[in-house]
């Protein structure tokens, strides 16, 4: 099983792609992780699944249904990571 985390660097730094300030005309996935995802996905592991960690809408027709399941997880805050897990292995929080 694999489960890849993916989306948004947040904050209020240059190099943030989310945040107070930050607007984009690209609403895909930053940096290399839509190849990342695609090589990932090629490998064809049984219950593959991606979890998204952002603050603005992403477009990742790469994924459409590609994965087992994809879970939008947003901006998650300090618990995020713990939750998340949580929810994946277990079905719940």
């Amino acid at each position: 099983m694999v489960v890849l985390v993916l989306g948004d660097r947040s904050g209020l730094m240059k190099d943030c792609t989310t945040g107070e300030t930050r607007d984009s005309a690209d609403l895909r996935l930053p940096g290399l992780q839509s190849e990342l995802a695609q090589a990932v996905m090629a490998t064809g592991k049984a219950g593959s699944g991606v979890v998204l960690i952002n603050g603005r809408p992403l477009a990742i027709p790469e994924l459409a249904g590609r994965p087992a399941a994809i879970l939008e997880a947003w901006l998650p805050g300090e618990q995020g990571a713990a939750s998340r897990w949580q929810m994946c292995l277990f079905g719940g929080g």
